[in-house]
């Protein structure tokens, strides 16, 4: 997480996802994302970047 402004107790932070890449390696999918977050006076505060795991099946398929 890069930060670019002290987050305060009670501020609001709103963020915003993009897509990055998708991908396959070893049989499996993922998912990379490009987060920013700003807070109630639209400063960016804070960026980073998180994968995930891309599961292509139906909710309704899943056994849980």
């Amino acid at each position: 997480v890069k930060t670019y402004a002290p987050l305060n107790v009670g501020d609001v932070i709103s963020s915003e996802s993009e897509l990055g890449d998708k991908y396959e390696r070893r049989g499996r999918k993922y998912l990379t994302w490009h987060v920013v977050g700003h807070n109630q006076r639209g400063e960016k505060v804070a960026e980073y970047d998180y994968t995930n795991l891309w599961d292509e099946g139906k909710p309704e398929d899943k056994v849980r």
